[in-house]
């Protein structure tokens, strides 16, 4: 004969509960280091990370009773998690800072980073803070960046979206990548409408666009089509602000 109520519980063991409480940590000291505590963003980020590690626990505990609860709080999670990934994507737009895809080498570095077994967890703060630290430097050098190379925070987001540390682009120059960044943001500023990643004929146009001015430029052909590729990613994140 069954438990007249099931085991239940046991959500600390569950990879979700661990990672969830992984992206709570690290978005409230992202938040206290690099965001306004007086503004609403700090709180709605912070409390929508908690938002996700609560409901993972409550529907683990709810499972006993009722699996319709146990679900529908798990979508609260998820629904929470997602509303915590917007404003993590609108910190980066608003900045000019480049969006890392989940297979971007950069972003399996930081998964891997805090991938650990319960043998290391005792030193995680001290890891994330580290990892929040190099962050910090790695912006303020982007924003020096940006100042010595002359280009605003969006051109230097499409300057580097041109490979311009492979060696075949690189032989372009400075000079002549600058004007391409530059060339290819007033394009994209000129184009771009409130709901363009929705219209293929929008994107198509861009495509022609950046295109062309590549060729302008004697842009290894060979390496157009990810530059392509990856300054309309770009333009995704920024484009928005240029359409509102």
């Amino acid at each position: 004969m069954g438990e007249l109520i099931p085991k239940h519980g046991g959500y600390r063991k569950l990879r979700s509960f661990q990672a969830a409480q992984q992206v709570y940590d690290l978005t409230v000291e992202f938040c206290d280091r690099f965001v306004d505590k007086r503004s609403r963003t700090h709180d709605q980020m912070v409390q929508a990370a908690r938002s996700g590690v609560q409901n993972i626990a409550e529907g683990s505990m709810a499972s006993a009773t009722s699996k319709k609860t146990e679900l529908k709080l798990t979508g609260v999670a998820r629904a929470s998690l997602e509303e915590l990934l917007l404003d993590c994507e609108d910190f980066l737009r608003q900045r000019g800072l480049r969006l890392w895809h989940k297979d971007d080498p950069r972003a399996l570095a930081v998964r891997n980073r805090f991938r650990s077994d319960a043998s290391d967890r005792s030193d995680q703060s001290d890891r994330q803070s580290r990892w929040l630290s190099d962050s910090g430097r790695r912006w303020r050098k982007a924003s020096e960046r940006g100042e010595k190379l002359k280009l605003s925070e969006e051109e230097l987001a499409f300057y580097d979206a041109l490979e311009t540390n492979d060696s075949a682009v690189a032989v372009l120059g400075d000079e002549v990548l600058r004007a391409i960044a530059r060339e290819v943001a007033d394009s994209i500023r000129k184009n771009v409408t409130i709901d363009w990643t929705m219209k293929e004929s929008v994107k198509a146009k861009l495509r022609v666009l950046v295109k062309r001015v590549l060729r302008k430029y004697d842009y290894p052909p060979n390496k157009q089509p990810q530059a392509v590729a990856t300054v309309l990613q770009q333009a995704e994140l920024i484009a928005p602000r240029w359409a509102a």
